[in-house]
C-alpha cells in the first residue's frame, strides 16, 4: 500500500485515505501481505504454511500490542485475528483497526472457537469482515482471503477513482482563484506531490524553441520552489528530453536500470522510480509534468492516466497565461498609440458600453474614462454625433459625417462597425481647417472685387463673368490641394 495524504470529504481534500498499490492500478503485480495474529506459535505457523503455499506474504505477530504495531509499519492488506489472547484479546484489536481512518479498510478475518450467536454478534459489530472457525479448513480459509482480496481491491479502484476526481476538483478550484500563474502551478505541483506520495513533483516549462523557461518544485514537507533555468542534460537525455521527443506520457519502473533516467547532482536522494506526462496545449507542447518516487515500481499506469489528466489541467493554465500575456503586450502597443494620437477614440462594444475612451476622447467631450467605461455611450457625445452612431448601429455600415460642436468647434467623425468587437469611433477636430477654409473664402471674395474693379473699365459684363468664373475656378482648385 502507499499512503495518500488527500482523500474527498464532502467535496474537499482530507487527510488519512489510502490509495492502492501499483498492481492494482495496472502497475508491476506484488503479493498480498496478510497479517497473522495469534498468541499460539502452531496456529499461527500452520496458517503461515498454507497462506504462503497460496503466493501470499505472511508476517506473525504474537499480541495485540505487536499486532497493531506491525500494522502500523506494514499496512497489510488483510488481517487475521485470533479471539482469544491474553492482554488485547482480537475483538479489541479489530474495534481499534476499524475506528483508524488509515487502516478501517483492511479487511480483517475473526478466526474462533467459539460458535456461540453472541460471539459471532459481538465480532460483527466490531467490524469484522468475516470469520473463520476452529480448527481451520484449508480449502475454507483459502476461499475466505481469496474473496476478501477481491472485494478490497474492488473498493480501492473505486477509492482511487474517488480520489483522482477530488484531486483534479482541487486543482481546478486554484486554476480558479485569483492568483498568479507562479502561484497555481505551485499549488498544482504541491498537490501532486502529496496525493501520489512522490518524493518529488516538478513542472517544467517550455519557451518557443524548447528551452527551459521555468521549473516549479515540490517535494515532501517542502514549499514549493521556482528555478527559472533547469538543466539542459535532463531535457536532452532525461525522462522529460524523452517525453519531448515522443510527445507522450512514461513509467520508469526501475530509475537504477531505465536508461531514461539521468540522475543530477542537485538531487537530494536516489530516485526509485518515476513518470513524466507532457503537457500539451492543443498541439503545442509547453512543458512536462514529472514525478519521482524513492521506491523502485511505485506508480501503474492508474497513476499514469491521473498524471495525465493533471497535465491536461495544467496545459491550460499555461496557455491561458501565454494568451493573457500576448494580450497584454498588444494591448499596451495599442495603449501607446491610443495616448499619443489627437484624434478622440471611443469603442463599444455590441450592446453600446464604452469600452475604450483615449485621453483625447475625454478632452474633447469632457468625459472620464474612469467613470465612463463600461456605461452607454449614449448621452455621453452630442446629439449630432449620436444620431450619426445610431445610424450605424442599425445599418451595419461605415458612416462619416461633420458635425457642428459646442464653442464654435467643427468635428469630422467617422463610425464604423467592427465584427466581434462592436463600433469604432473616431473623431478629429477640424474646427481650425473650417477657420482657415473661411479665411480663403473671404480672401477669394475680396480677390475677385479687386477684378471686377480693374477689368471692369476695360471689357464687357459679359466678359468679365467669364473671366471672375475662371479665377474663380483656379481658386477652388487651390483651395481644395491646401485643404488636402
Amino acid at each position: 500500500m502507499i499512503d495518500l495524504s488527500l482523500a474527498m470529504d464532502g467535496g474537499a481534500l482530507v487527510e488519512g485515505a489510502a490509495i492502492p498499490a501499483p498492481a492494482a492500478l495496472g502497475g508491476i503485480a506484488k503479493p498480498s501481505t496478510i497479517l497473522v495474529v495469534d498468541d499460539a506459535m502452531p496456529s499461527a505457523q500452520l496458517l503461515q504454511i498454507h497462506l504462503q503455499r497460496a503466493g501470499y506474504r505472511v508476517v506473525l505477530a504474537h499480541d495485540g500490542a505487536e499486532a497493531l504495531a506491525k500494522v502500523d509499519s506494514l499496512t497489510p492488506d488483510l488481517v487475521i485475528l485470533d479471539v482469544m489472547m491474553p492482554g488485547l484479546d482480537g475483538f479489541a484489536i479489530c474495534e481499534r483497526l476499524k475506528a483508524d481512518i488509515r487502516t478501517k479498510s483492511i479487511p480483517v478475518i475473526l478466526a474462533t472457537a467459539l460458535n456461540r450467536v453472541q460471539d459471532r454478534v459481538r465480532g460483527i459489530e466490531v467490524g469484522a469482515d468475516d470469520f473463520l472457525s476452529k480448527p481451520l479448513d484449508r480449502e475454507e480459509l483459502l476461499a475466505r482471503v481469496s474473496s476478501l482480496l477481491r472485494l478490497k481491491s474492488a473498493s480501492d479502484a473505486l477509492q482511487m477513482e474517488r480520489n483522482h476526481l477530488a484531486l483534479l476538483h482541487s486543482i481546478s478550484q486554484e486554476i480558479n482563484r485569483p492568483l498568479t500563474t507562479d502561484e497555481i502551478l505551485g499549488k498544482i505541483a504541491t498537490l501532486t506531490q502529496e496525493a501520489l506520495g512522490a518524493s518529488r513533483c516538478s513542472i517544467i516549462t517550455l519557451g518557443d524553441t524548447r528551452t527551459t523557461t521555468r521549473s516549479y518544485s515540490s517535494r515532501e514537507g517542502h514549499p514549493p520552489t521556482i528555478i527559472n533555468l533547469a538543466t539542459s542534460a535532463i531535457l536532452q537525455n532525461g525522462l522529460a528530453g524523452w517525453v519531448i521527443r515522443h510527445r507522450q506520457s512514461a513509467i520508469v519502473n526501475d530509475a537504477v536500470q531505465d536508461p531514461r533516467w539521468l540522475a543530477m547532482s542537485q538531487d537530494l536522494g536516489p530516485a526509485g522510480s518515476a513518470m513524466a506526462a507532457p503537457l500539451l496545449d492543443n498541439e503545442d507542447l509547453i512543458g512536462v509534468l514529472l514525478l519521482t518516487h524513492s521506491e523502485p515500481n511505485s506508480y501503474g499506469q492508474g497513476h499514469l492516466a491521473l498524471l495525465s489528466s493533471i497535465a491536461a489541467q495544467t496545459a491550460g493554465v499555461l496557455g491561458k497565461a501565454r494568451l493573457l500575456e500576448h494580450a497584454r503586450g498588444d494591448w499596451e502597443k495599442l495603449s501607446a498609440v491610443l495616448n499619443g494620437t489627437a484624434d478622440s477614440v471611443m469603442v463599444t462594444d455590441p450592446q453600446g458600453n464604452l469600452i475604450i475612451v483615449n485621453p483625447a476622447a475625454e478632452r474633447t467631450f469632457g468625459l472620464s474614462a474612469a467613470l465612463s467605461l463600461g456605461k452607454p455611450l449614449t448621452g455621453r457625445i452630442p446629439p449630432q454625433l449620436q444620431n450619426v452612431w445610431n445610424k450605424v448601429a442599425a445599418s451595419s455600415e461605415s458612416m462619416s459625417a461633420e458635425i457642428a460642436a459646442t464653442e464654435g468647434r467643427t468635428l469630422y467623425a467617422n463610425i464604423s462597425p467592427v465584427k466581434g468587437v462592436g463600433t469604432v469611433l473616431v473623431v478629429q477636430d477640424i474646427t481650425s481647417l473650417k477657420e482657415l477654409e473661411a479665411m480663403a473664402l473671404s480672401a477669394e471674395q475680396e480677390e475677385c472685387q479687386r477684378l471686377h474693379r480693374i477689368f471692369g473699365r476695360y471689357v464687357s459684363p459679359k466678359l468679365m463673368e467669364r473671366i471672375l468664373a475662371q479665377e474663380r475656378g483656379l481658386l477652388e482648385h487651390r483651395e481644395r490641394r491646401d485643404a488636402v
